[in-house]
């Protein structure tokens, strides 16, 4: 009866022992999950402040970009009332230079059609 007595309170501090462990390892792995989430929500807090800066940020340079619309719009309405002769000649001006642009590269291009002519008639007569 001793002997398994003994036998008994063997097994029970094995037992005891085993669920020791476990329940050291269930408290470690609920601190390593709890850490985690901290950082996590942490790292959320964060990615949030970010993006309000952003979105912030964007909106006054959105405001900027249309006051300065609107006051090259009111500058060029200007220009037209009060000198028009001069867009006038701005104008022409721009679209002379558009013209012998265009002009360029036609120019350009008939050349390099010219020479890739000049080269397949020397190849077809050796």
């Amino acid at each position: 009866m001793i002997m398994q007595l003994e036998k008994m309170v063997g097994n029970l501090e094995a037992e005891l022992e085993r669920e020791r462990l476990e329940r050291s390892w269930s408290e470690s792995e609920r601190d390593r999950v709890k850490s985690f989430w901290e950082i996590a929500k942490r790292d959320l807090e964060d990615k949030k402040t970010e993006l309000r800066n952003l979105e912030t940020t964007a909106e006054s340079t959105e405001e900027r970009h249309q006051l300065e619309i609107k006051v090259t719009v009111c500058s060029i309405a200007y220009a037209v009332t009060i000198r028009p002769t001069a867009v006038k000649i701005a104008c022409r001006l721009l679209f002379r230079q558009q013209k012998r642009k265009k002009l360029i590269a036609l120019v350009r291009r008939r050349h390099q059609c010219r020479s890739a002519y000049v080269c397949l008639t020397r190849s077809d007569q050796n």
